[in-house]
């Protein structure tokens, strides 16, 4: 079977394509981080980073392993922090994620 999304070949007896499932999970788990977002701008909600050897990844608001950049982090070591103390030793690609979801969820001003 190919995988009508990707066109890549779905391997042995599987139903379904597992990269384009995953990937199809961490867009709605981003798209539920628009609930809060606003809070975790605003500081009221607290971020859990979490360190790994590529330096530290922010999980997102809710989830225990689901990093904003996509990375899946079942260990490290875990710091609270707010979005503003965010350090430069954060994953760019969290930063990024968390950035273009505050934009998203700000009304725009004409």
């Amino acid at each position: 079977m190919i995988c009508p999304r990707c066109k890549k070949e779905v391997p042995g007896a599987a139903m379904f394509c597992i990269p384009c499932a995953l990937a199809a999970s961490y867009r709605g788990m981003l798209e539920q981080q628009l609930n809060w977002i606003d809070q975790v701008a605003d500081g009221a909600i607290t971020l859990v980073s979490r360190r790994n050897a590529q330096g530290f990844h922010v999980l997102m608001a809710g989830e225990n392993k689901q990093a904003y950049c996509g990375m899946v982090l079942t260990s490290g070591r875990d710091v609270r922090t707010t979005y503003q103390a965010l350090n430069l030793g954060t994953c760019k690609e969290c930063r990024e994620a968390i950035d273009a979801l505050i934009e998203r969820s700000r009304p725009k001003v004409a």
